[in-house]
């Protein structure tokens, strides 16, 4: 079996955060939320997160934009861009992050 991920039980050290929270206009943001989804407001968020420390993970980085929704009036969080940098593949292809099983 091929896969991009290792076997867990998985652990997240030393993480980093920078998050921007930002006000965007209403009918964007609509736009952009899957149905069901509905946008509890007009704040976006932009996340940065440094993962040094991710067992079977390596170091890596990721960035994305998410918007606070609600489900069946439950509040959720809606990841709708997100990119990932992993600094092993960028030095060498033999070293990214593909498990073989």
């Amino acid at each position: 079996m091929l896969r991009s991920y290792p076997r867990g039980p998985y652990h997240f050290k030393n993480r980093e955060y920078f998050i921007v929270a930002y006000e965007s206009d209403p009918e964007i943001i609509r736009r952009h939320v899957p149905r069901p989804l509905q946008p509890a407001s007009n704040v976006v968020l932009y996340e940065w997160i440094k993962m040094p420390d991710s067992t079977g993970f390596g170091d890596y980085e990721e960035t994305g934009t998410v918007i606070p929704c609600l489900l069946d009036g439950k509040e959720v969080l809606a990841t709708v861009h997100e990119f990932e940098i992993h600094f092993l593949s960028l030095l060498s292809p033999e070293l990214s992050p593909l498990f073989i099983e």
